[in-house]
């Protein structure tokens, strides 16, 4: 079991895990919990899983994808998941829901670091989402990832997309000093679940590379200014 050490709101009340098949039906009983202005962020209508597809989430491997959940009280009070692209190995869908209660104190944030640190010891380079236009929440989490990320509106719905081979440079998780370092969840790694070698070259030179931008940043007199998102 994983305690994630991220301070939030609630730290004291909620820790993080892996999901298990023998979650199911906590896992159910957390939608039932769940408002209907929740659900359709999340399915963009009202929906209630059927128990086949909470099972699939409960199942999934690290070929598949990835869950973790936040747990108070014994309870499932949020979720996180990407499922691999069966056409593209190194691109996943990710999504979340979080429990009306339990909204507003980082879950949904250390959800998404515990994700994004899955994805990039298994070789994922791009997370994607839709997100409906209202939902803000979902989007400061897009935006503090500490990645490049990438968004257009299509059919009514924003399309997200994290890539996580490229840091956002906009991104300082140590502000206030004078160069910028790779954003926090590049280099943590998960207890006894170190990244192959190969993901730790690639997310090292990332980092130098990172290092060497924004040390060049501090003395150019452009410094500050990014290009546009496409």
């Amino acid at each position: 079991m994983f305690r994630w050490t991220r301070p939030t709101q609630a730290k004291k009340d909620i820790y993080f895990r892996r999901i298990q098949v023998q979650d199911v039906g906590r896992l159910m009983n957390m939608h039932r919990r769940v408002s209907q202005a929740s659900l359709t962020n999340r399915y963009f209508r009202p929906y209630m899983p059927t128990q086949t597809e909470v099972a699939n989430i409960c199942a999934l491997s690290d070929q598949r994808g990835a869950a973790y959940v936040a747990i108070a009280h014994g309870e499932i009070v949020g979720l996180g998941y990407y499922m691999v692209d069966e056409h593209n190995c190194e691109e996943a869908e990710i999504a979340f829901l979080v429990e009306d209660g339990f909204q507003g104190r980082g879950i949904g944030r250390s959800l998404s670091q515990l994700l994004v640190q899955h994805a990039l010891q298994h070789c994922i380079s791009a997370l994607t989402a839709y997100v409906l236009p209202t939902n803000e929440q979902m989007m400061r989490i897009f935006r503090g990832a500490g990645y490049l990320l990438k968004e257009r509106i299509a059919y009514g719905a924003r399309e997200v997309r994290l890539e996580l081979t490229v840091p956002d440079f906009s991104f300082d998780p140590f502000a206030g000093s004078n160069i910028s370092m790779a954003p926090a969840a590049f280099l943590a790694t998960e207890a006894g679940n170190l990244p192959s070698a190969h993901n730790m070259a690639r997310r090292f030179l990332s980092f130098c590379r990172h290092f060497v931008v924004q040390l060049g940043s501090e003395l150019s007199p452009f410094r500050g200014k990014q290009p546009a998102s496409i």
